[in-house]
């Protein structure tokens, strides 16, 4: 425009409308513009309208792809970190597991021990209690110092 006043017909500025001959459409007469709405400057011009229309909305979807992408690039990341954090609890989770385990068999290996131990002083308990002098052996058993090294060597095993 060419310090002229818009002339708006159907919504559209038709100050800069020329027919072929040169001549200005709209040039303060304007009143025979609106028998043609679709003449070919009028659709250039919705056309031109529509497409920076569009080319905003582009803009506009550009950003929103953008972000959205830097969105699912940082879930990514975070859902690295929680699969690494994860592989992380698993080991740890069986370590602790074998480190139970290991603990539970030399308990039970302790209680076996404990429990042979046990039978062999009841075995030899059973030598010394048919007395009343506790110094002295039963008359009706008799046990030598290799009798009862026998029943400590049964009960640690190594007979």
């Amino acid at each position: 425009m060419n310090n002229k006043e818009q002339i708006i017909v159907d919504g559209i500025d038709v100050s800069e409308c020329e027919d072929v001959t040169g001549l200005k459409y709209c040039d303060g007469y304007g009143d025979w513009c609106y028998l043609f709405p679709d003449c070919s400057f009028k659709q250039l011009a919705r056309k031109t309208q529509e497409c920076e229309q569009k080319d905003k909305e582009l803009l506009s979807n550009e950003k929103i792809i953008n972000k959205l992408m830097k969105e699912v690039d940082e879930l990514r990341q975070e859902c690295e970190e929680l699969k690494e954090r994860a592989t992380i609890a698993e080991d740890n989770f069986a370590c602790e597991i074998q480190a139970r385990l290991y603990h539970q068999n030399k308990w039970l290996k302790f209680s076996k021990e404990v429990d042979r131990y046990r039978k062999a002083l009841e075995e030899i308990e059973e030598y010394f209690s048919h007395t009343d002098d506790p110094h002295m052996l039963s008359v009706d058993y008799e046990i030598t110092a290799p009798t009862i090294i026998d029943i400590i060597s049964k009960a640690r095993g190594e007979e």
